[in-house]
């Protein structure tokens, strides 16, 4: 300590000097912008990508099995049992849908050791509160304390204890493509059915139908709700069939083939998703990576990414659940989880599920990503000029 009587040493400040700081418009500093994707209501949605869109869920199943290739070993005493830990890395990757990790340390005493029996992952649209003194979820159960915590995040802005998910980056695409599907399907069921016109008879006054009008009437305007509801709701299905008063005649108009080509522009959407989501997994991957600094997707840096998040887990489990047990039980040589290499033809089967995707044109590339895809699978590029 500095002695006040020693003013040769200047005294180094010990107090905060300020905060990470609020956004008063956006809300807590780190939390996203949009509204619709923050809290337990922005989770859902990045659920709803991961399991309704096939390009996003194909990605990141091919992503999670790169995992399951992942043998462990120990330097030392086996503190949790690779089963366990097993387990942990297929719950693990869940992160790539959410952006955080949440799991409870279950002990026990075993012959006067601390031992565990399980990390129990908790649901992360069920978490209400991260901070200093635990996890606290929705439902009012006790906190969680932070010593019986697994926790991680990925991607976080001035560490943001909710992290912010790979598929962050897509979203956009992903909201203009489902739109365009939506209504591309009403089209397609429009020019299956047709369009319903029904005309009413010579004469047919339509002003008596509201109200007001010196000349309403109640039956003009029944019918009139009537003829709405029928063309809304007529269908091409087994019970279709029309019933019409005297002189109303129902046609069906059927435009011609052409307009917007859906195809193209969502085959657009269906790219900027599939190179969003690599792009994401690659650069953060790469934080945990010893060999940075590659600008293109190739092979060796797909595995060094790869990598990068098997070391980022094993990391944490050192730290967060192996550190911790041998503190409890007084252990001085602590064992050191660790890994073999990820195995390349996963990483192969990657690349050939996007390949496969340009292939039936539900994605169209350039042809430096397409390259760089064909490294990933170590199949031979295509030569500037050829096919």
């Amino acid at each position: 300590m500095v002695s006040s009587e020693d003013s040769s040493k200047k005294r180094f400040p010990r107090n905060f000097s300020s905060k990470k700081g609020v956004f008063d418009l956006y809300g807590e500093m780190g939390e996203d912008f949009m509204g619709d994707l923050r809290g337990v209501g922005g989770l859902r949605i990045y659920r709803k990508m991961r399991w309704n869109d096939p390009v996003i869920g194909g990605l990141l199943m091919r992503m999670e099995s790169i995992f399951s290739s992942v043998k462990w070993t120990y330097d030392g005493e086996e503190i949790l049992s690779i089963d366990i830990i097993r387990n942990i890395i297929r719950e693990f990757t869940s992160v790539f849908t959410y952006g955080f990790y949440v799991g409870e340390i279950i002990y026990s005493l075993k012959n006067g050791k601390v031992v565990i029996n399980d990390i129990e992952p908790r649901g992360q649209m069920t978490i209400d509160e991260i901070d200093e003194k635990g996890i606290s979820q929705i439902n009012g159960n006790k906190p969680i304390p932070t010593d019986k915590c697994f926790y991680l995040t990925i991607m976080s802005e001035v560490r943001w204890k909710f992290g912010r998910s790979l598929l962050r980056h897509v979203y956009k695409p992903y909201y203009y493509k489902k739109s365009i599907e939506a209504a591309e399907a009403v089209g397609a069921d429009r020019d299956l059915a047709g369009l319903p016109v029904l005309t009413a008879p010579e004469g047919f006054d339509f002003t008596s139908g509201q109200e007001g009008n010196s000349n309403y009437s109640e039956l003009v305007k029944t019918t009139l709700e009537w003829a709405a509801d029928v063309v809304s709701n007529i269908r091409s299905d087994e019970q279709e069939g029309v019933v019409l008063p005297f002189d109303w005649n129902l046609t069906l108009l059927r435009g011609e083939k052409g307009g917007t080509d859906t195809d193209k522009i969502l085959r657009r959407y269906n790219t900027e998703i599939c190179v969003g989501l690599l792009e994401s997994f690659v650069a953060e991957g790469a934080f945990g990576s010893s060999t940075r600094g590659a600008s293109e997707v190739g092979y060796s840096m797909f595995l060094n990414s790869c990598e990068g998040w098997v070391r980022f887990f094993v990391d944490n489990i050192n730290k967060q659940v192996i550190e911790r047990v041998c503190e409890y039980n007084g252990v001085k040589n602590v064992p050191v989880l660790k890994y073999t290499p990820v195995n390349a033809e996963n990483i192969k089967d990657l690349a050939s599920y996007v390949a496969r995707l340009v292939n039936q044109e539900v994605i169209s590339v350039t042809p430096e990503l397409e390259n760089s895809l064909l490294r990933i699978a170590k199949l031979p590029e295509r030569e500037e000029g050829g096919k």
